[in-house]
């Protein structure tokens, strides 16, 4: 983790100096205060953007929009693969009917769970996720 500071800081120095040694002190690890000039040299260019000295592109609109497209997906996801365990555990149980009447009831309710898993959107969550992948290669070249 970096922490970047503007150099030369605003104010007065010895001030400023008690300041960020304060908030280095806090820190629970080494740390190392570099200029941004000095940061070429550590980090390669085009990993940093312009104000950094860099020449990576950065569009944090277009980053919004693909981490809220990302979350999203998840979300439908994580939802679609709660409702299949749930059937797959329907499904698991073995209850074996006493009875004509019981094994027919049987039949109807895994035909109801046949119906259930084949409106499951597996197709369109795929479909969604295909086009964020393509998305998100499209936005790191």
């Amino acid at each position: 983790m970096a922490y970047l500071l503007p150099s030369p800081l605003p104010g007065n120095g010895e001030y400023m100096d008690k300041c960020v040694g304060l908030i280095y002190s806090s820190l629970p690890m080494a740390t190392n205060m570099i200029s941004v000039e000095a940061l070429s040299k550590i980090i390669d260019t085009t990993q940093l953007t312009s104000d950094l000295e860099g020449t990576l592109h950065y569009d944090h609109s277009q980053w919004i929009d693909v981490r809220l497209a990302l979350e999203d997906f998840v979300w439908q996801a994580a939802d679609l693969l709660d409702r299949l365990d749930d059937l797959q555990e329907d499904l698991s149980r073995s209850d074996f009917a006493d009875d004509v009447a019981g094994a027919k009831h049987s039949i109807d309710l895994h035909a109801d769970m046949k119906k259930k898993i084949m409106k499951a959107p597996v197709e369109d969550i795929d479909l969604i996720g295909q086009k964020l992948l393509q998305r998100l290669l499209l936005t790191t070249t």
